[in-house]
């Protein structure tokens, strides 16, 4: 009888974590189905910043513009917006 209900105790635990992982895989969310995020090399060139290569990459990004900016400063590890001519720069292919 007590083998019983620690049974029973057992799969609501189990079906709380399941649904755990569920949400947190939906929540985390991705660019595609494998997870990763495509993007393209580029070259920061003389007179370039963060703002001008999201106008020049994504003219047609109907977001916030500081929305794009964080983004590309989270892929690429910026600390702040300081680019550097010929510094290499991942450019996410979409935004969100």
């Amino acid at each position: 009888m007590k083998r019983k209900r620690r049974q029973l105790r057992i799969i609501p635990l189990l079906v709380t974590i399941g649904l755990f992982f569920s949400v947190s895989a939906i929540a985390l969310g991705s660019n595609n189905i494998n997870g990763t995020i495509e993007y393209q090399i580029i070259t920061v060139e003389k007179n370039d910043t963060l703002w001008s290569l999201v106008e020049k990459h994504h003219p047609d990004y109907n977001g916030k513009k500081q929305k794009a900016i964080y983004q590309i400063r989270k892929i690429n590890h910026l600390d702040n917006a300081m680019l550097h001519v010929g510094q290499e720069l991942k450019m996410p292919l979409e935004l969100k």
